[in-house]
């Protein structure tokens, strides 16, 4: 269990949360597990682990042609887009 007090917001990309979805074992498994879990194998060099699937590397080609393209925000630019 998670004491608020000790937790902390992390911001990630909705191409990253879809990934991390596909490490969930089960719907309503957290992300806290999920990164957990991906830690863990990371520390055991368990990198059988690690295979990327044929979506995954999909959307890395995809989000690499996006850089080259000049299709990015800095986080700077991106929170003064959405008013913050």
């Amino acid at each position: 269990m998670i004491i608020l007090s000790d937790s902390s917001t992390i911001v990630v990309s909705k191409v990253l949360k879809k990934e991390l979805d596909g490490f969930k074992e089960f719907d309503r498994e957290t992300y806290e597990d999920v990164i957990q879990k991906l830690v863990y194998r990371a520390k055991q060099g368990d990198e059988s682990k690690f295979e990327l699937s044929a979506a995954t590397l999909k959307a890395i080609a995809a989000a690499k042609k996006d850089i080259a393209a000049g299709r990015v925000f800095s986080s700077r630019q991106l929170a003064h887009e959405m008013g913050f």
